[in-house]
């Protein structure tokens, strides 16, 4: 066993622990992600290892190769399918070839089609000949890999968030060593030059990463999965409030038709009735119950619809639905708070949006507004046509926001809130407009309240009633 062997078996298992802490602490999309990308790596380092081990017989050497290879066919799509939820962007078509192709090399990695045979070169005994299939797995490789970091410095010069640049740029130097050492096998294979093996690199990277991790948080576990939990409880509780008076009124109303009914049989009055007179009144008593019935089902299936996880599905949507939609939740508790509600949703145009994410994006903004008027107040929601783009307003009567905190509303972690805030629902607000098309911004004045604006763009023909 040579130094490089060694080098790679500390990164590769490095690789894996590192991406298995991650999980086992978030255990969320994002984790499982960077899980799925770290197993091929570390899969491709194993196998890379009996590659430069100069004591493995020949044989061995190929078939470690050929593993080798296919491992590393799914490396950079696994890794851009990370970069897509790390940077909060939808999945390029790159991607939609890639996973395909990847299959392919991966079942074309024990034939000779990908490498035919081994040979020594310089101070290895054991280096791939590229057979035919290797030029498109190399292609494959850097084309994908190179869009990634593309990816990643386009998001980091338009990314307003100094947090969030610190965070990306980071991730950039920590993974591009990784697949400089990484992907310097290719140039070993056709150069046949072991001077342009830069594998030594690849040590360094768990060290950059757990330096990224700690000094920047960097897919930090603790600080990420706590946040969350703390914004999921405070939507969760507020919800719990309008849909606890929504289901209880009904409720109220059916045990009281039903008590009045069953006191009526007891003391025997329904029966002194005529027969036909006793029958229209059990028959109107069933009737409101039913309606009331009705209602409680209808809001419980308002709740399980609205609790559904989103999915990725664009469709034609007016603005005025996913509102309402909020609003019939939060609307009590509003009222409860002594916010009146002013609405001028009367625009009948289109726009193309994922249904699920406007509805939390109006729950988070509309719970903002309603936080900043503690002792009551006006929540205006307008509409209204800029140019070819639909302009949402959401604005309170609050106390207004600071001029030097307007510059931080939308980082990660930055709240006003001190204990009860999270600082994730405006930055998750931020990200779903993006997503959707769309642009934020606020505007403020202390003690004139604040306005939040979002446009979108409009689609392309208007809804039919």
């Amino acid at each position: 066993m040579n130094i490089y062997v060694i080098n790679v078996l500390f990164f590769g298992f490095s690789v894996f622990l590192i991406s298995l802490l991650i999980l086992l602490k978030r255990w969320d999309e994002l984790a499982r992600r960077w899980f799925y990308f770290s197993i091929f790596v570390t899969l491709w380092a194993i196998c890379y290892a009996f590659v430069v081990n100069n004591d493995v017989d020949s044989d061995y050497a190929l078939y470690a190769a050929r593993l080798c290879n296919a491992s590393a066919a799914f490396i950079p799509v696994t890794w851009l399918y990370f970069l897509c939820g790390f940077l909060n962007k939808r999945y390029p078509k790159i991607l939609w070839i890639g996973w395909p192709l990847a299959g392919l090399l991966m079942l074309s990695a024990p034939t000779s089609l990908l490498i035919p045979s081994m040979s020594p070169s310089g101070r290895f005994s054991h280096y791939s000949e590229a057979g035919p299939l290797l030029h498109i797995h190399a292609f494959h490789f850097s084309v994908i890999v190179s869009y990634g970091f593309y990816s990643m410095i386009s998001s980091y010069l338009s990314e307003q968030s100094a947090e969030r640049k610190k965070e990306i740029l980071s991730l950039f130097f920590a993974t591009i060593f990784g697949f400089l050492g990484g992907g310097s096998t290719y140039l070993t294979v056709y150069v046949r030059d072991a001077s342009f093996d830069m594998t030594a690199l690849l040590c360094t990277y768990p060290f950059l990463m757990g330096y990224v991790m700690i000094k920047h948080g960097v897919l930090d576990p603790e600080k990420v999965v706590n946040a969350f939990q703390r914004e999921r409880l405070a939507t969760i509780g507020m919800l719990a409030a309008s849909v606890n008076h929504e289901i209880r009124n009904p409720l109220y109303i059916i045990k009281a038709y039903t008590e009045r009914l069953l006191a009526a049989v007891k003391n025997g009055s329904l029966e002194k009735l005529p027969s036909q007179e006793r029958e229209k009144k059990v028959e109107e008593v069933l009737e409101k119950v039913t309606r009331q019935m009705g209602r409680a089902v209808e809001m419980t299936q308002k709740l399980t619809d609205f609790s559904k996880p989103s999915s990725d599905a664009l469709e034609k949507i007016h603005l005025n639905e996913p509102i309402e939609n909020v609003l019939s939740f939060i609307g009590y508790g509003l009222e409860r708070d002594n916010i009146q509600i002013e609405k001028k949703l009367d625009l009948n145009r289109p726009i193309h949006a994922n249904r699920k994410e406007m509805e939390q994006i109006f729950l988070n903004l509309i719970m903002n507004a309603s936080q900043a008027m503690l002792k009551g107040g006006l929540l205006t929601i307008s509409e209204r046509q800029h140019n070819q783009s639909i302009q949402i307003d959401i604005s309170d009567t609050g106390e207004g926001i600071p001029p030097d905190h307007l510059k931080q509303l939308f980082e990660p972690f930055f709240t006003t809130k001190k204990d009860k805030g999270t600082g994730l629902g405006l930055y998750i607000v931020k990200k779903l407009v993006e997503r959707n098309g769309g642009r934020i911004h606020v505007t403020s004045k202390a003690g004139e309240g604040t306005t939040f604006s979002l446009e979108f763009p409009i689609a392309s023909s208007k809804i039919t009633a």
